[in-house]
């Protein structure tokens, strides 16, 4: 888990500090001629001088990346702020959610009655209708539908990719050339 939260900060903080390194090296600043704040820099749509300051090809390849973005703080912020992000243990499939119910309430009953056997026969059932699938969810009594993380991982890091190169290609980073002293 400790490693999902932290390619979600990672994968926030590197947008952020790409935002910061653009705003700092085209001198970006607010319609008062002042240097924008921390809160104002970003390259999410509410952040709109730092973003208006982008060339325009740049600007649509963002608004492209609008619902990624978002998503994206959304989870940021969940962590940051609430608690950790959620994966379940275990899923059960719809169609067997009665049976394990009732598995569970038989095995509160043996549990009661000191029968160890039988709660041990109930829950080796209870086993067989479990699964893992690898989801994250904001937390487990979140409206937001659940994400399966390896997929997400993979594509967040190349969405970071692109931006980043397209980024730092506009500021005359790329192509790379190491410094020879």
């Amino acid at each position: 888990m400790i490693n999902i939260q932290s390619a979600v900060f990672n994968t926030y903080g590197v947008l952020d500090n790409l935002a910061h390194i653009w705003v700092s090296e085209r001198s970006v600043v607010g319609s008062n001629g002042k240097p924008l704040s921390n809160g104002r820099i970003g390259l999410d749509v509410k952040k709109d001088v730092a973003r208006s300051s982008f060339p325009k090809p740049i600007q649509n390849r963002l608004a492209e990346m609008d619902p990624w973005l978002e998503n994206l703080e959304t989870f940021r912020h969940a962590l940051a702020h609430r608690v950790p992000l959620y994966i379940p243990p275990f899923c059960v499939n719809p169609n067997n959610i009665e049976l394990y119910n009732s598995l569970e309430r038989q095995c509160i009953a043996a549990r009661n009655r000191g029968d160890v056997v039988e709660l041990q026969n109930l829950r080796q059932q209870q086993c067989g209708l479990k699964h893992f699938k690898p989801f994250i969810q904001h937390s487990i009594y979140s409206d937001q539908p659940p994400i399966v993380f390896h997929p997400q991982l993979l594509a967040d890091f190349n969405t970071i990719e692109d931006i980043t190169t397209t980024i730092l290609d506009e500021l005359g980073v790329f192509p790379f050339t190491p410094h020879k002293p």
